[in-house]
């Protein structure tokens, strides 16, 4: 989620391959899904605001899981456009809790520190606007950009 490198819309059959459950790669995929679960529930037990973002990220997971581990279907990124909220929520607490330890006052209107924000909002526009055009190479036309992705 946090860098987009691999864009297609080919999600055929052994584009991503498929492991067996005694695999070390699913063993650590496990786990760090029920750490994740276990530090979420334990974060809303307490009434932690963190507890939000990782609630819905694990909640809308669940469906998309279910579809892919009981049917039989492909995982694809088109099951985390909900997912992505929590994540997405969790950084805006990131990005408020470090406005308040350096002590950056964006609300004032007569503020003259709106620099720190300004070049993250531009770094990400540029990587973003990047990866947009270079995608935009591929869609000649639809039969090549068929064939390319």
């Amino acid at each position: 989620m946090l860098l987009p490198i691999s864009l297609r819309y080919d999600y055929s059959y052994n584009q991503v391959p498929a492991v067996d459950f005694g695999s070390p790669l699913a063993i650590l995929g496990l786990l760090l899904f029920f750490t994740g679960a276990f530090f979420t529930i334990n974060l809303l037990w307490n009434r932690k605001m963190l507890g939000i973002p990782f609630a819905i990220f694990y909640l809308s997971l669940g469906p998309a899981l279910a579809f892919t581990i009981l049917r039989g279907g492909i995982f694809a990124e088109r099951f985390l456009y909900t997912a992505v909220l929590g994540f997405i929520l969790l950084l805006l607490i990131g990005t408020m809790e470090l406005i308040k330890k350096t002590n950056l006052n964006f609300m004032n209107a007569s503020s003259n520190k709106p620099l720190p924000i300004l070049i993250l909002v531009a770094i990400v526009f540029s990587l973003y606007s990047f990866k947009t055009i270079d995608r935009n190479k591929v869609g000649k036309t639809i039969t090549h950009f068929f064939q390319r992705t």
